[in-house]
């Protein structure tokens, strides 16, 4: 669950005494804890030094930990209040005791022992109950809602405690029949309390819905395996409305827009307009904020703030850019401007996939760019070893897509993910029969010569899962009994 648990304070410091913070109109003096950070030696370890630890004094206020000590960001001296730094958490407790729930009340009562993190929870039953719990402890605020720190010797800006477990988001047996969860927001304006601004996009848990929709009939498990490998990126529709209303100036552009005419938006590793659309609109983004940023943002040892902003900006955001008449974005004003960018940045896109990929446009394939790579510690940061331990292959998929891949760009390598599923599942419950499917996403074994070294990963992507049996037999031929 996307909730809002950590708050920064500004700490106001006694001019005369460094070790002194202001606290409720009084002067309160830090805690300080000694943290001794051991070093590990670069492999090999016999042909290398060994490193002295590394000793660093940590400042405390009743709020939590100074983090502005470990960085140059801000002048500022700056303390973290987080819902898992708190004392006597109960956290462990509760993710033991759920392991023993046996029904709904059971199993809710097992979670409110959880403090951090702020999860979604979802149960079902085999007596055909199914139901959702918001998890975790999230903070009530006097002032404001956690998007600038606030100074931390005002009373006022303290938490007043937290939601109640009783009130928090919860669902059982929902007329509809069903319960989505994709990290997307769980309450609407009704709610009375405050829990984030952070919530996932709402496109994968629209597209699950339309999914369910779709079917007239109970769903069924090779339902729910089309539904996990899904890869329609609803985001992506207002921005490619826009972009396809751009003529093209050169031959290649044109052709380049003609693909992008006829993408269903599906970001299919064998998609080309996925690959066309996805780089134009990294580039679009660049090309239109960067400036701006650059303008108003003079540290330039901190690019990597703006650089933050604009790889967060979400196609939705730069459509809204595009068609807004009244900001200073692409207005009537600034119509040339804008047709300049959306020039320049399809022109940035084919260079990138032709340098990448050749110039046979037919080639460009989303997940000829688009890998998933399965990194080896610490090998693969060493030449010849990595081709050895490290596993890359080319995959489907964007942030928004049910078959979520996030991916960061990295020169001459093309889009790497960072992140996405690495275990799926599938449970039918019911009295009459159990099955469980389940896939991991690279291999049982560490072991490189092994054969289960990498037998899962491309499985993995072409969502072949393994079953599960409760038959006596073969779970009798696979038990292994530890010995004395």
């Amino acid at each position: 669950m996307m909730a809002d648990t950590q708050d920064l304070f500004l700490e106001q410091i006694n001019g005369a005494d460094a070790k002194m913070y202001k606290e409720n109109g009084e002067w309160k003096a830090f805690d300080v804890r000694r943290e001794k950070i051991y070093v590990k030696q670069a492999f090999p370890a016999s042909l290398n030094p060994e490193f002295k630890p590394v000793e660093i004094d940590v400042r405390s206020t009743v709020r939590g930990p100074i983090i502005s000590d470990a960085t140059n960001f801000v002048d500022n001296v700056i303390s973290l209040r987080w819902t898992a730094l708190d004392a006597n958490d109960t956290s462990f407790d509760g993710f033991l005791k759920l392991n023993y729930a046996k029904n709904w009340e059971q199993f809710r009562s097992s979670l409110a022992m959880v403090g951090s993190p702020s999860l979604n929870f979802l149960y079902a039953d085999k007596n055909n109950n199914i139901g959702y719990q918001a998890v975790g402890k999230i903070p009530q605020r006097q002032n404001g809602e956690g998007q600038f720190p606030l100074p931390g010797w005002n009373s006022a800006n303290q938490w007043q405690g937290y939601i109640p477990f009783r009130e928090l988001p919860m669902s059982f047996n929902p007329e509809k029949g069903y319960i989505v969860s994709a990290n997307n927001k769980i309450v609407g304006s009704e709610y009375p309390y405050f829990i984030s601004h952070d919530w996932a996009p709402p496109y994968r848990a629209q597209r699950i819905e339309a999914l369910i929709a779709s079917k007239s009939s109970p769903l069924t498990i090779e339902d729910m395996i089309d539904f996990q490998g899904d890869t329609l990126d609803l985001s992506a529709q207002k921005l490619v409305q826009l972009l396809n209303q751009y003529e093209g100036e050169s031959v290649v552009q044109k052709q380049a827009v003609s693909i992008l005419r006829t993408w269903d938006l599906d970001m299919g590793a064998d998609s080309v307009g996925a690959a066309i659309y996805f780089s134009w609109f990294r580039h679009l983004k660049q090309k239109m904020l960067a400036p701006q940023l650059e303008a108003s943002w003079h540290r330039t040892s901190q690019a990597n703030v703006f650089d933050h902003f604009i790889n967060n900006t979400s196609a939705d955001q730069l459509a809204s850019m595009i068609s807004s008449k009244t900001d200073n974005w692409c207005a009537a004003s600034q119509s040339s401007r804008c047709q300049q960018e959306l020039s320049s940045s399809l022109s940035d896109a084919i260079d990138e996939l032709s340098l990448l990929l050749g110039s046979d446009m037919e080639q460009w394939q989303w997940g000829k760019v688009h890998k998933v790579v399965y990194q080896h510690v610490p090998f693969s940061n060493m030449n010849m070893l990595d081709s050895i331990f490290e596993r890359r292959v080319g995959n489907g998929g964007s942030p928004n897509t049910v078959n979520v891949a996030s991916a960061d760009f990295v020169e001459t390598e093309g889009y790497i993910q960072s992140s996405g599923a690495s275990f799926r599942q599938i449970t039918q419950i019911n009295e009459s029969e159990i099955k469980h499917l389940h896939m991991n996403s690279t291999g049982q074994s560490g072991i490189v010569f092994s054969p289960a070294y990498d037998d899962a990963v491309k499985p993995f992507l072409n969502l072949e899962f393994h079953r599960s049996s409760r038959d006596s037999t073969e779970v009798s031929e696979t038990i292994i009994n530890l010995k004395k």
